[in-house]
């Protein structure tokens, strides 16, 4: 059997791990129809050897939790794609976003037929001074983005 070693692909997914914790900014949308401010939360912890980052995230709004979602973010050699397959309490089906990271910033999207686009970006540039931002858009057309979430997170661990 042929053995695989980590790519710098797979290494620069280690830039996730960790505990994050910050204000998430929910923006109106068909599913959250009023601004609102929460708390953001995840776990990332490295897994299968390295391969792959293993994430669980909770959103919290007046002290309780409103929202759930679970990543697996792996690194794909073929096409030099980042991949995070997205599992969540809004009780959809398992999505596949896929994208590159480019200056330390990984942006991944996905299409899905019945909610149109998405864009999941990360900000990873200060990941190594403890903070980090993302921001979360959908589209219908794959052009004309509409933010969804921002969030601002800095490391707990």
């Amino acid at each position: 059997m042929q053995t695989v070693t980590l790519t710098d692909g797979h290494k620069n997914l280690e830039l996730l791990a960790g505990s994050w914790s910050g204000e998430d900014t929910c923006h109106p949308s068909p599913w959250n129809p009023e601004l609102h401010q929460a708390l953001g939360r995840s776990t990332c912890r490295l897994g299968l050897s390295g391969f792959a980052v293993i994430g669980d995230y909770e959103q919290v709004k007046d002290g309780q939790i409103v929202f759930t979602g679970h990543g697996v973010y792996t690194y794909d050699s073929r096409d030099d794609s980042y991949v995070c397959h997205w599992f969540d309490s809004m009780g959809l089906h398992p999505m596949e976003f896929r994208g590159k990271l480019v200056d330390g910033v990984l942006t991944l999207t996905t299409e899905d037929e019945q909610f149109g686009f998405g864009k999941l970006v990360y900000q990873l540039r200060s990941v190594n001074q403890g903070r980090y931002e993302f921001e979360m858009y959908d589209s219908k057309d794959g052009e004309n983005w509409e933010l969804r979430l921002e969030g601002k997170y800095r490391r707990d661990d």
